[in-house]
Protein backbone atom coordinates (compact mmCIF):
# COMPACT_ATOMS: atom_id res chain seq x y z
CA UNK A 1 0.00 0.00 0.00
CA UNK A 2 0.65 4.07 -0.51
CA UNK A 3 1.33 5.80 2.47
CA UNK A 4 0.02 8.89 0.76
CA UNK A 5 1.05 11.46 3.47
CA UNK A 6 4.50 10.42 2.54
CA UNK A 7 3.99 10.60 -1.13
CA UNK A 8 5.28 12.87 -3.24
CA UNK A 9 2.35 13.53 -5.13
CA UNK A 10 0.88 14.56 -1.71
CA UNK A 11 3.92 16.68 -0.65
CA UNK A 12 3.05 20.49 -0.64
CA UNK A 13 5.84 20.86 -3.90
CA UNK A 14 6.31 17.62 -5.04
CA UNK A 15 10.16 17.68 -5.04
CA UNK A 16 9.63 21.01 -6.75
CA UNK A 17 11.91 23.48 -5.72
CA UNK A 18 11.40 27.48 -6.85
CA UNK A 19 14.89 28.30 -5.74
CA UNK A 20 15.60 26.77 -8.67
CA UNK A 21 13.99 28.36 -12.06
CA UNK A 22 16.41 29.79 -13.96
CA UNK A 23 15.72 33.76 -15.00
CA UNK A 24 12.73 35.94 -14.08
CA UNK A 25 9.49 35.19 -13.31
CA UNK A 26 6.21 37.41 -13.93
CA UNK A 27 4.14 37.73 -11.28
CA UNK A 28 0.40 38.79 -10.52
CA UNK A 29 -1.31 39.38 -7.69
CA UNK A 30 -5.16 39.50 -8.01
CA UNK A 31 -8.62 38.59 -7.38
CA UNK A 32 -9.79 35.53 -9.29
CA UNK A 33 -12.30 33.02 -9.58
CA UNK A 34 -13.31 29.42 -11.06
CA UNK A 35 -15.50 30.67 -13.56
CA UNK A 36 -13.35 29.19 -16.67
CA UNK A 37 -15.17 27.88 -19.89
CA UNK A 38 -11.54 26.87 -20.91
CA UNK A 39 -8.83 24.51 -19.81
CA UNK A 40 -5.25 26.03 -20.89
CA UNK A 41 -2.39 23.54 -21.66
CA UNK A 42 0.36 25.15 -20.21
CA UNK A 43 3.91 25.57 -21.92
CA UNK A 44 6.28 22.69 -20.52
CA UNK A 45 9.17 25.13 -20.18
CA UNK A 46 7.16 28.02 -18.14
CA UNK A 47 5.61 26.83 -14.90
CA UNK A 48 2.24 27.96 -13.48
CA UNK A 49 3.02 28.64 -10.07
CA UNK A 50 -0.06 29.65 -7.56
CA UNK A 51 -0.36 28.57 -4.33
CA UNK A 52 -4.64 28.74 -2.98
CA UNK A 53 -6.69 25.22 -3.78
CA UNK A 54 -9.81 26.01 -5.12
CA UNK A 55 -12.16 27.38 -3.25
CA UNK A 56 -9.93 29.30 -0.75
CA UNK A 57 -8.95 32.83 -0.28
CA UNK A 58 -5.81 34.06 0.39
CA UNK A 59 -5.58 37.07 2.74
CA UNK A 60 -4.57 40.59 1.40
CA UNK A 61 -2.05 40.94 3.99
CA UNK A 62 -0.74 37.17 3.46
CA UNK A 63 0.01 38.71 -0.56
CA UNK A 64 1.46 41.69 0.95
CA UNK A 65 4.21 39.73 3.44
CA UNK A 66 4.86 37.29 0.55
CA UNK A 67 5.59 40.20 -1.69
CA UNK A 68 8.00 42.35 0.39
CA UNK A 69 9.61 38.76 1.21
CA UNK A 70 10.25 37.76 -2.27
CA UNK A 71 11.39 41.65 -2.65
CA UNK A 72 13.77 41.57 -0.04
CA UNK A 73 15.28 38.15 -0.53
CA UNK A 74 15.29 38.10 -4.44
CA UNK A 75 13.45 34.97 -4.74
CA UNK A 76 10.01 33.49 -5.26
CA UNK A 77 8.76 32.55 -2.11
CA UNK A 78 7.71 28.80 -1.40
CA UNK A 79 5.01 29.65 1.49
CA UNK A 80 2.27 32.64 1.34
CA UNK A 81 0.28 32.72 4.48
CA UNK A 82 -0.85 28.79 5.09
CA UNK A 83 -0.64 28.39 1.95
CA UNK A 84 2.08 26.15 0.26
CA UNK A 85 3.51 26.69 -3.80
CA UNK A 86 1.48 24.59 -6.38
CA UNK A 87 3.65 24.00 -9.56
CA UNK A 88 2.17 22.90 -12.52
CA UNK A 89 3.27 22.20 -15.79
CA UNK A 90 0.26 20.34 -17.44
CA UNK A 91 -3.26 22.61 -17.98
CA UNK A 92 -5.14 24.66 -15.85
CA UNK A 93 -9.09 26.40 -15.59
CA UNK A 94 -8.30 29.53 -17.86
CA UNK A 95 -9.68 31.79 -14.74
CA UNK A 96 -9.72 35.22 -14.74
CA UNK A 97 -7.92 38.12 -12.95
CA UNK A 98 -9.32 40.93 -11.85
CA UNK A 99 -7.92 44.49 -10.36
CA UNK A 100 -9.12 46.22 -7.54
CA UNK A 101 -9.21 50.18 -6.77
CA UNK A 102 -8.85 49.92 -3.11
CA UNK A 103 -5.53 47.57 -2.60
CA UNK A 104 -2.89 49.65 -3.91
CA UNK A 105 -0.58 46.74 -4.33
CA UNK A 106 -2.63 44.51 -6.76
CA UNK A 107 -1.54 43.94 -10.29
CA UNK A 108 1.90 42.69 -12.44
CA UNK A 109 5.31 42.55 -11.19
CA UNK A 110 8.19 41.23 -12.47
CA UNK A 111 10.94 39.12 -9.94
CA UNK A 112 14.30 39.21 -11.05
CA UNK A 113 16.53 37.02 -9.46
CA UNK A 114 19.34 40.00 -8.86
CA UNK A 115 17.19 42.67 -8.67
CA UNK A 116 14.13 41.73 -6.78
CA UNK A 117 11.00 43.03 -7.48
CA UNK A 118 10.04 45.42 -10.11
CA UNK A 119 6.34 46.36 -10.33
CA UNK A 120 5.33 46.59 -14.13
CA UNK A 121 1.45 47.97 -13.47
CA UNK A 122 -1.06 48.68 -10.71
CA UNK A 123 -4.16 46.87 -11.34
CA UNK A 124 -7.74 48.21 -10.64
CA UNK A 125 -11.62 47.15 -10.74
CA UNK A 126 -11.99 47.19 -14.16
CA UNK A 127 -8.61 45.65 -15.16
CA UNK A 128 -9.36 41.95 -15.74
CA UNK A 129 -6.84 39.35 -17.49
CA UNK A 130 -6.79 35.80 -17.45
CA UNK A 131 -4.54 32.86 -17.31
CA UNK A 132 -3.39 32.95 -20.91
CA UNK A 133 -2.87 36.55 -20.62
CA UNK A 134 -0.33 36.30 -18.05
CA UNK A 135 1.39 33.96 -20.32
CA UNK A 136 1.77 35.92 -23.33
CA UNK A 137 2.77 39.20 -20.69
CA UNK A 138 5.37 36.42 -19.51
CA UNK A 139 6.53 36.41 -22.93
CA UNK A 140 6.63 40.39 -23.39
CA UNK A 141 8.62 40.50 -20.48
CA UNK A 142 11.15 38.15 -21.09
CA UNK A 143 9.65 35.63 -17.65
CA UNK A 144 10.21 31.93 -17.19
CA UNK A 145 7.79 31.92 -14.99
CA UNK A 146 3.82 32.91 -14.29
CA UNK A 147 3.42 33.35 -10.51
CA UNK A 148 -0.61 34.03 -9.19
CA UNK A 149 -1.13 35.21 -6.17
CA UNK A 150 -4.64 35.02 -5.63
CA UNK A 151 -7.88 33.48 -4.50
CA UNK A 152 -9.62 30.59 -5.97
CA UNK A 153 -13.30 30.95 -4.97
Amino acid sequence: TIDYKKSPARSYTGGFDPDRLEGSALMCIAHSGLQSKKILPLPTTKPLLTYTKPGFNMLTLDAWEALQKMDRERRIVKNVGQFHVRPNFDVTPNYELQGDDQIGFVGLYKIVPTKGVEPLEKWGKDDVFDVEGMYSLAEQHGCNAVVILACKS
